[in-house]
């Protein structure tokens, strides 16, 4: 962790790791066999880089899986700020070698990649062969599905998949993702290809009902405001989002401004906490913790296994902050630094991930501490130390201002 400054490292050098209060396993590794992607969705907050040829992931799976084995984890889901189906090989090699373990395997997808095409039962056939007769962990396919990606691919191929699956894997969990905002009529469009209901759940999900009696579930997730993901986007493609998510995001667009990113600030899930520990790696290798993981304090799984890392990780007050108060926490302490003038308003309040200026991590890290001293027991010296920079950035700010 070379890239911390010298408030960061005497404070991570002085918290002891919160072991009492963070899960000692993870519990999904989220892992992202590429950045790439070839089908180039209008609205992926990611904004994925066009595939432009072929790119061997930078990480071995077997080496990977056995990592994640060792360090206790429950599920790996191979999905990411690109198409895994960009990667077919690197996938396949992960699904055999998590056959051969007790891990649960989950696959995010649009269903289709255009650099490598391949029809739906062949990766189907492929897969359950690798899984045996016998596999110890279940499997669990999530299609995407909205009218960004029918723009892209269409929505038959999803139906294929899904018809495929319950004919060929009749043991595989398979999910939809669609985009909780109105008039998508993508959901539509896959149940008549199916000659399916589609039949609405009090809670905002739903389930497809089959001709043959078997549910799909549908996850309406909520839109990301970020990378190419804007509101306004979603207006030029006759799309809207619910009226209470728009109200929630009107206070944070009248302080960035419309044509800035939000990251996700109508996520409700939270990645850290007592129970569970949500990783993403990503295909350089670096191991982070979901959405709560400050750039300057990365590491890799090639170089250090869980306890060192976790070791690491769990001394920070940035990652204490979102196991506390969720994604929120954070966005305010950063809401609070671009009024005192000490961050610029173009900063994504409600994603650590994005934020890389190191002025800025300092003042939200020294806040957290303030915020979260009792609750965490931190040293007085780490206190103190917060202080100090909090009353030199004062000073600072103020002639910004």
């Amino acid at each position: 962790m070379t890239g911390l400054t010298p408030f960061r490292r005497r404070l991570l050098d002085a918290i002891p790791p919160a072991m009492d209060r963070l899960a000692p396993h993870p519990s999904t590794a989220f892992v992202w066999p590429t950045e790439h992607c070839s089908v180039g969705c209008a609205h992926c907050n990611f904004a994925s880089v066009p595939r432009r040829g072929p790119a061997a992931p930078g990480m071995d799976p077997d080496d990977l899986v056995r990592w994640l084995v060792e360090a206790g984890a429950k599920r790996v889901v191979l999905c990411g700020g690109g198409e895994p189906l960009d990667e077919p090989d690197f996938c396949t090699a992960v699904i055999a070698s998590c056959a051969r373990t007790s891990l649960d395997f989950g696959l995010y997808t649009g269903g289709h990649s255009l650099s490598a095409p391949r029809p739906p039962e062949e990766y189907i056939r492929t897969w359950q062969a690798l899984r045996g007769p016998r596999p110890q962990g279940r499997f669990w396919l999530r299609l995407s599905l909205d009218a960004f990606h029918a723009d892209r691919i269409g929505t038959r191929v999803v139906a294929e998949w899904i018809t495929k699956a319950e004919a060929l894997a009749p043991d595989w969990r398979v999910t939809l993702r669609t985009l909780r905002v109105e008039h998508d009529t993508s959901l539509a469009e896959l149940a008549g290809h199916l000659g399916a209901r589609i039949r609405d759940a009090p809670n905002g999900s739903a389930r497809l009902v089959l001709p043959s009696g078997r549910g799909v579930v549908v996850e309406r997730m909520s839109f990301i405001v970020d990378g190419r993901g804007t509101v306004d986007l979603l207006r030029r493609r006759g799309l809207a989002l619910p009226a209470e998510d728009e109200q929630r995001l009107a206070p944070w667009q009248s302080l960035v401004g419309r044509s800035n990113r939000l990251g996700r600030p109508l996520s409700r899930r939270l990645t850290v906490g007592a129970r569970h520990v949500d990783l993403e790696i990503h295909a350089d290798a670096s191991v982070h913790v979901l959405e709560s993981q400050p750039f300057d304090a990365r590491l890799s799984w090639r170089e250090y296994d869980w306890p060192a890392m976790r070791e690491r990780y769990y001394r920070d007050p940035m990652i204490h902050a979102v196991a506390w108060g969720g994604l929120d926490l954070p966005a305010q302490l950063l809401r609070e630094a671009m009024q005192e003038g000490v961050a610029e308003r173009s900063i994504v309040p409600f994603s650590l991930e994005k934020l890389c200026d190191a002025q800025v991590l300092d003042w939200i890290t020294a806040r957290a501490v303030l915020h979260l001293a009792e609750i965490f027991d931190y040293p007085p010296a780490a206190v103190q130390d917060a202080q100090r920079l909090l009353a030199r950035a004062q000073p600072a700010a103020a002639e910004v201002g």
